[in-house]
């Protein structure tokens, strides 16, 4: 008899903790029942059963110091050059941390090296709603 492929339940209930002032209203534990999933680099700070982070981690680090072109002309190089370091920092930390605690790390794609991270159902996701800003915003990227 074959065996059945196991299927990751889905939590009834989610709480997303973000980074706005709100997040001090957040549970600080694990609660039965519920998942709290944290935004970035909110899962270093506080408990999470998740690390939420829909950049491409390994792309950000590569190319950090062009993601800030938009404020070439408003901000000096040196600025931007510290900016651009304490961000590859900050996304390798999340990177390096999700590896070494085995902490599950829904993002763009699957990352060598952590293998508790795991891929967004997108497609999935666009499939299954009705919402039509969601799909113009989708379809125009």
């Amino acid at each position: 008899m074959a065996k059945k492929k196991r299927r990751n339940k889905i939590p009834q209930r989610v709480c997303i903790v973000g980074k706005g002032p709100g997040r001090g209203l957040a549970p600080r534990h694990p609660l039965p029942n519920m998942q709290i999933w944290g935004i970035n680099n909110v899962g270093l700070e506080q408990y999470v059963d998740m690390i939420f982070d829909m950049h491409d981690l390994e792309w950000t680090v590569a190319d950090c110091y062009r993601n800030y072109w938009h404020l070439k002309d408003l901000v000096p190089d040196e600025e931007l050059r510290q900016r651009s370091e304490l961000r590859q920092h900050g996304f390798t930390k999340v990177l390096e941390y999700c590896a070494r605690v085995n902490k599950p790390l829904m993002s763009v794609r699957k990352y060598k090296g952590v293998p508790s991270s795991r891929t967004y159902p997108l497609q999935q996701i666009i499939r299954s709603t009705t919402a039509t800003f969601l799909l113009q915003q989708l379809l125009t990227l």
